[in-house]
């Protein structure tokens, strides 16, 4: 049962604190109007990132610079402000947010964004010495450590825990960069029987397939018992050399969901409905990975601008007394990008592979980075043109003055 039951006021100016300003967060943001709404924005950090892309920055395709934007700028774009710090309690009762720097601030209605964190599942040693793969940050200090180790000259073992989305955008990155050495090897462990789960059998055989003449090994159907500096043991009892663990397991929902009282049970999602109203607190809305709602869906960026629209819509709908929308968040394909060497449309039916379709995913980077930008605030349309041009030379450049990339390009592959 709601444990809010305030009534509104029609025409009033009401406060909104929006946690988290990724994805959902900045979407909600975008569609909340300053004329109507004071409206206060809180991340610990300074800039939008976009997550879809990470991976690249292991092999340098991508720079940091490219897959982030300032937050308060875009933030301040809207009418709005951001501040900067990290959020302890989202307390339903009191309507208060709580910071880690002792700011408190009251609200009238707030929107939870906080997305998910990295799940390593309780292995032992894994949060340790496996490398995480949830920021640009993350991705890029596994790039700069696997330069500096290839550099070397000696055998490098790389292990990629987790043979999902992630895991297989990791590899495909790699194996960009490093598959012409033979003394680099990779494994990658999941946990399932086949890589992609939920997807069609073929996308792992088409994968593996593209894996063959490389040093690759793949380990599914087993589960990773423990993490050591420079060992990996599986629940098969193998046991695996590893000089860089890069764990792509999965993610949870953050303590913040647990602290605040917004789930049904410790260590789970936020728990929604269908129009994403909080089930415990009537003016809190959940948007993005954080929700929970009652037919889940897949924790993808796509959804959670969607649902951080739809979380501002429905604030305001209260706000003027107004029936709700329910989420209409039909089934998408995924695209998974396989390095250079194939590119993935993937549904739960059937898929696509082919070179061509990376183009695809790399024209939805540059669109989304455009609408996710405030074209008014200094500087924007540079770092636009910076962007453009950082992906046209890394990317479509190389594409057409290579040949035998030419020669991939367009042709399509069915897989069912």
């Amino acid at each position: 049962m709601n444990k809010s039951s305030r009534t509104f006021i029609l025409g009033h100016r009401y406060h909104v604190v929006i946690v988290g300003a990724n994805f959902a967060g900045l979407k909600a943001a975008s569609a909340l109007s300053s004329e109507d709404f004071r409206v206060t924005v809180i991340d610990t950090h300074p800039y939008f990132e976009f997550l879809p892309n990470i991976h690249e920055l292991i092999s340098g395709i991508k720079k940091p610079a490219n897959l982030r934007l300032p937050r308060k700028s875009l933030i301040e774009g809207f009418g709005h402000t951001f501040i900067r710090d990290f959020v302890t309690k989202v307390d339903g009762e009191k309507k208060r947010i709580d910071t880690a720097t002792g700011q408190k601030f009251d609200y009238d209605f707030c929107i939870v964004a906080v997305g998910g964190v990295n799940n390593t599942f309780g292995v032992e040693g894994a949060d340790q010495y496996a490398m995480p793969f949830k920021s640009v940050e993350n991705c890029y200090l596994i790039g700069q450590k696997l330069a500096h180790l290839v550099k070397s000259g000696d055998r490098t073992n790389i292990v990629i825990v987790g043979g999902n989305l992630e895991g297989i955008e990791a590899l495909g990155e790699i194996l960009r960069k490093y598959r012409k050495l033979a003394e680099v090897n990779i494994a990658v462990i999941e946990k399932s029987p086949r890589l992609l789960p939920g997807t069609i059998a073929s996308v792992d055989s088409e994968i593996r397939g593209l894996c063959q003449p490389f040093n690759v090994s793949f380990h599914t159907g087993v589960g990773v018992e423990k993490v050591e500096e420079k060992t990996i043991y599986l629940s098969s009892e193998e046991i695996l050399p590893s000089d860089i663990t890069i764990w792509t397991g999965g993610s949870c929902a953050p303590k913040i969901i647990d602290e605040s009282g917004l789930n049904n049970a410790p260590g789970q999602w936020a728990a929604v409905n269908h129009c994403l109203q909080s089930q415990k607190y009537n003016n809190i809305f959940i948007a993005g990975d954080a929700a929970e709602l009652p037919n889940p869906i897949s924790k993808q960026a796509y959804y959670a601008m969607d649902m951080g629209i739809l979380a501002a819509e429905n604030l305001q709908h209260m706000a003027n007394g107004n029936s709700f929308a329910n989420a209409n968040l039909p089934a998408r394909p995924s695209i998974v990008t396989f390095g250079d060497l194939s590119t993935f449309l993937v549904t739960d039916k059937f898929a696509f592979s082919g070179q061509s379709l990376a183009a695809i995913k790399e024209s939805i980077f540059q669109l989304n980075m455009v609408r996710m930008d405030n074209p008014i605030r200094l500087g924007g349309i540079f770092d636009t043109a910076f962007r453009i041009n950082s992906a046209a030379t890394g990317f479509v450049l190389p594409s057409l003055t290579s040949f035998s990339a030419l020669k991939r390009l367009g042709k399509l592959k069915l897989l069912n």
